[in-house]
């Protein structure tokens, strides 16, 4: 992320409307936005409803509404109040959700923060922390819980998850919890009403190293 490239252009969409993609500085989607091909920017902030149509690389990320990514999205920074669907893989240091997303591949990040308002999805989580947690509203349900085969880090707190394997160094199994194998190399901690079929202490289950 750190190459120098030449940015002289934008991309605004105001209202609905479509754009090309392409090696640009900033894309700003207000209202109903379709950007085709991939996307090179500094900076993309979506406030409505996104689509790209190829793999999306980008310094910073905000989204406020839905975005949807027909590739992979690599950032340094994403921020989503709302919905991200990626059909690819999704690489960024700082990965922070309000909301929910659903991630075809990898995801993976250094942080990794879930606030949950519905149900998540990826086939695999790496990170040094990660963090989910759900939004304390009275209607809140188990069918809004994030699924994953494997979650692994460094630093591991979860509620309301459901995945075939929680791997780290410290980790935190939460309320709301269904997990078929945990492997851990430090602490293991464990809500009353979480379920952990089969608990592990290992010294080479420590996360991403």
């Amino acid at each position: 992320m750190n190459e120098k490239v030449q940015r002289k252009s934008n991309i605004v969409i105001h209202g609905t409307g479509s754009s090309h993609g392409g090696v640009v500085d900033v894309v700003r989607v207000h209202g109903v936005g379709t950007v085709g091909d991939d996307l090179d920017c500094r900076e993309m902030h979506v406030h409505g409803q996104a689509r790209f149509g190829g793999a999306v690389k980008a310094e910073r990320g905000k989204v406020h509404g839905t975005c949807d990514v027909d590739g992979s999205i690599q950032a340094e920074e994403l921020v989503v109040n709302g919905q991200i669907t990626v059909h690819g893989d999704c690489s960024a240091e700082t990965f922070r959700v309000r909301g929910a997303f659903q991630i075809d591949g990898l995801l993976n990040g250094d942080r990794i923060e879930l606030t949950q308002y519905g149900p998540s999805f990826a086939k695999e989580i790496g990170g040094e922390s990660i963090t989910v947690r759900h939004e304390k509203v009275f209607f809140f349900s188990k069918h809004k819980s994030l699924h994953a085969d494997v979650i692994e880090g460094d630093d591991i707190s979860l509620e309301y998850t459901k995945a075939k394997v929680v791997r780290g160094g410290r980790i935190e199994i939460g309320r709301g919890c269904e997990i078929q194998l945990v492997e851990y190399s430090e602490s293991l901690k464990q809500a009353k009403d979480a379920v952990v079929v089969e608990q592990r202490r290992s010294p080479l289950g420590g996360g991403q190293g």
